[in-house]
């Protein structure tokens, strides 16, 4: 392989993979849904369909293993050659090699199940740890035909493996590493390398009933069930009773108004379990009739719901139309006595989920809404864990529904068609019916890239969704625990998904934080599935629970009057954005001007990071500011991490400063104060009169040397690498009071760090920042907006003296750092005006 260009060509042929092997776009059984290639050679003997099943289970692993986490680290490494020494790409590589192997024996199925699929499994197994071994030579052999061409599936299953497995190292250390992250791994005994052909030829004969070397003319719509924690085959039985043992009485038929392309997931959900369906829509292709033909379940109809409607024989249907229908055609169900699962969103508005609601309980009827991932099983162990506080206390939760571009319902916007998503997970994942406050929201023109900043309690939650991403399909949530963070990573839904536990750290980076291992053992153990059912898709499990509500007349859990809040939560973003597109709760903060200055500064920085100092004088405003700033921008650009840093947590003891404010007040001081006082050089501090050097009183040696790393993460950085600070005894702020706590930090590439305060007024950070925003304001005007705040907390007495000190020390400090920083400001912030004026 070309080593230069092996990091893009494997992303390409993973997602061609992907998106191209059939059955792949919903995650079912693996169909053949286009007539096989003819012209593919034979592989020892092995028909044409037979080829393409056995590729196309190499082709859905080699997908899956390509997200795991040891794989995007060594193709970042791969993506910039010479960023590591080759050392450490080997060890990067020898740790993916080594987790995929452990994922492939995971997922394998028990009880010798043979198939295709887990045949495939086997030789990837082979491929990865011998590149140039019989595995990797039998899928090679898959991409080709007579004159050594490459063509169909096997092409791309053969590129795909060839470029995750990788050539095997040129030096001695490399092999020595790779080796040893390989140490005790081995192929299983039942179904070795060797005997392969002779399996595959034995499976064809059973499962094929074609002659060796035609494919099926009809397209095959049963088969083994493709499951999804490896996509490996399974049996289609499991634990529990199937939906059509749910269902009852065979004479039972579910209705399914809409078979679009969300419809033909229900449909293929349904058709898989034996479930009698009457499907109909206002137009049937041609391709989706032929598909189906041979069913007798199923009844393929192009109509109205009506028809549907008043089927006796229909006790239940699924509603999966366009968002706009879903109010129209659940009230019509209801009327006709159906019971209702209809999919998300719910309604357009809180009121015609209320009308719905009150309609099915007043007729007794099921209203169940698509809320399909909460049925997950990761989601509900995640929702466990954190009920039992196995995380430790929750700290934080950031949601990402991030798409690329593509066809999508225009019927609604990025909030409803994704948001409603990642609202109705937070709320079970928070034990709430919805959240305590909206702190800020912002959205493009195109109302396709959101950002909310919600509060759980005390919680901050933040959600970003995008249907125009520019970058890679991103689906998680992450929950930051004081003990342990979980991600619940649904991108590959309705394939698999995975629950992944660490460490939340706790320590400088050079330091190893102390874990429980014993704790995360248990939640690695709880985080892998057990059984094959429990690997199925979402809307497997949403089918069984649909059914099983329709024959017990029990409120599923995600029935219509839980979903009420979600809608009401959707109302009250839209109506906060309104027509600007963007809102802050505070009432103080010009949420215009945050948005252009966020503008301003992304332009400056772009995506890849960086740190901006805020100065202003004291009153101005501008703690609060860059709070508002930092919880916009991250909003406002999806692949931004932002976070404000005050740097004033390490300063002189409070005895220190009140000694000095103390002498400029003219007060009488104790000889300790007087013995300070020369301590630290303010002997000749006059009382009554100015004091400019406010700024010594702020002492930073820790904050610069933190800076100092950061510089340096920011501009050279591996991949994935961090940088974590505990500031003992920092001040930390609650309530508008201050005590010491330890308070952690961890910095990012990509992060935008703002940092504001009296320390940022210091030259000597100015060579750690990108960019200098200065807030200005009539100093008249703050004077007063300072002693009005602080006359809120403060006696007249302790008042007048504050407002002394100010003028004193806070002000003449400020306009001496004013006159000698002056030309290093990039931004300057007209606060009155709300102008962003352009200084260099």
């Amino acid at each position: 392989m070309k080593n230069a260009k092996r990091p893009l060509a494997c992303a390409l042929a993973l997602a061609v993979l992907w998106s191209s092997f059939p059955g792949a776009a919903y995650g079912q059984s693996v169909l053949l849904s286009r007539p096989v290639n003819a012209q593919t050679a034979p592989v020892a003997g092995l028909s044409s369909a037979a080829q393409v099943r056995f590729a196309s289970g190499i082709a859905s692993l080699s997908s899956q293993l390509s997200i795991l986490p040891s794989f995007s680290a060594l193709q970042t490494v791969q993506a910039l050659p010479g960023s590591v020494p080759a050392s450490s790409a080997a060890a990067l590589r020898a740790a993916f090699i080594k987790d995929a192997v452990a994922f492939i024996d995971a997922a394998a199925p028990q009880g010798g199940a043979e198939s295709f699929e887990v045949e495939a499994g086997r030789a990837v197994k082979g491929a990865l740890l011998d590149p140039q071994g019989y595995g990797a030579r039998i899928i090679a052999d898959l991409g080709k035909k007579d004159g050594d061409q490459a063509s169909s599936e096997g092409t791309l299953a053969a590129e795909a493996l060839s470029l995750i497995a990788g050539a095997p190292a040129s030096d001695a250390g490399s092999r020595s590493a790779i080796a040893a992250a390989l140490a005790g791994l081995r192929l299983d005994a039942p179904g070795t390398l060797d005997a392969l052909y002779d399996r595959l030829r034995t499976l064809e004969a059973g499962e094929f009933k074609p002659a060796a070397d035609e494919a099926p003319s009809v397209p095959v719509v049963q088969g083994p069930r493709f499951h999804h924690i490896s996509n490996l085959s399974y049996a289609r039985d499991h634990d529990g009773p199937t939906a059509a043992e749910v269902l009852g009485r065979p004479d039972e038929v579910i209705g399914l108004i809409g078979v679009g392309k969300q419809g033909q997931r229900h449909l293929d959900t349904l058709v898989t379990h034996g479930v009698r369906v009457r499907a109909v829509d206002r137009t049937i292709s041609d391709e989706l009739r032929a598909q189906y033909a041979s069913s007798d379940a199923l009844s393929l109809e192009q109509g109205d719901a009506s028809e549907v409607l008043a089927d006796p024989r229909v006790k239940a249907v699924i509603i999966v139309t366009p968002g706009n229908t879903h109010h129209a055609i659940a009230k019509q169900a209801l009327l006709a006595g159906k019971n209702v699962l209809v999919e998300k969103p719910f309604t357009q508005t809180a009121e015609q989920a209320e009308e719905l609601v009150a309609l099915a309980e007043a007729r007794g009827l099921i209203l169940m809404v698509g809320h399909n991932r909460y049925y997950l099983p990761h989601l509900q162990r995640l929702k466990d864990m954190i009920a039992g506080g196995k995380l430790g206390k929750i700290l934080s939760v950031e949601g990402h529904y991030l798409n690329p571009p593509q066809k999508f319902d225009r019927t609604h916007t990025a909030l409803e068609g994704l948001g409603y998503h990642q609202l109705y997970m937070i709320d079970a994942l928070m034990g709430q019916d919805g959240p305590s406050k909206l702190v800020g929201a912002v959205s493009s023109e195109s109302r396709e890239t959101v950002g909310l900043k919600l509060m759980y309690g005390e919680v901050p939650v933040t959600v970003k969704l995008s249907r125009e991403y520019d970058g890679r399909k991103t689906r998680d949530i992450v929950v930051v625990g004081s003990e342990f963070t979980a991600t619940f990573d649904y991108g590959g839904e309705p394939a698999f998904t995975r629950l992944e536990i660490r460490p939340t750290p706790h320590a400088l980076s050079d330091e190893q934080a102390a874990v429980d291992e014993a704790a995360l053992a248990a939640l690695r153990e709880q985080s892998a599935f057990k059984t094959e059912a429990e690997a199925e898709p979402s809307l497997d499990h949403q089918l069984r629970a649909f059914l099983k509500a329709v024959r017990t007349q029990e409120t599923p859990p995600s029935s219509g009057r839980m979903a009420i809040r979600v809608v009401e939560t959707l109302d009250g973003v839209r109506a906060a954005l309104g027509a600007s597109g963007v809102y802050y709760a505070d009432p103080k903060v010009s949420a215009p001007l945050i948005v252009r200055l966020a503008r301003e500064i992304h332009d400056r920085l772009g995506d890849k990071g960086g740190m901006v100092a805020i100065d202003g004088t004291a009153g101005v405003g501008k703690s609060t500011m860059v709070r508002a700033l930092a919880d916009l921008y991250e909003l406002m650009y999806p692949k931004n991490r932002s976070m404000v840093d005050n740097l004033d947590e390490v300063r002189f003891p409070m005895k220190i400063c009140l000694a000095l404010k103390r002498r400029i007040l003219g007060e009488d001081l104790t000889d300790e104060e007087e013995r300070i006082l020369k301590e630290h050089g303010w002997e000749t501090v006059r009382p009554g009169e100015p004091f400019v050097d406010e700024e010594s009183l702020w002492r930073n040696d820790v904050v610069e040397l933190e800076l100092k790393e950061m510089r340096k993460l920011f501009d050279v950085f591996a991949p994935e690498e961090q940088v974590i600070v505990t500031r003992k005894s920092a001040y930390v702020s609650r309530d508008s009071k201050r005590f010491y706590a330890d308070k952690q930090y961890v910095y990012r590439p990509g992060d935008v760090v703002f940092i504001d305060g009296k320390s940022a007024n210091r030259e000597s950070f100015s060579g750690y920042t990108d960019l200098h925003v200065r807030l200005r304001d009539a100093l008249d005007a703050v004077r007063k907006r300072f002693e009005r705040d602080r006359g809120v907390f403060l006696n007249p007495v302790e008042l007048a003296k504050h407002m002394d000190y100010y003028a004193k020390v806070i002000l003449p400090s400020w306009l001496s750092y004013d006159e000698r920083t002056r030309a290093n400001i990039d931004l300057e912030v007209d606060i009155p005006g709300n102008e962003i004026h352009r200084l260099h």
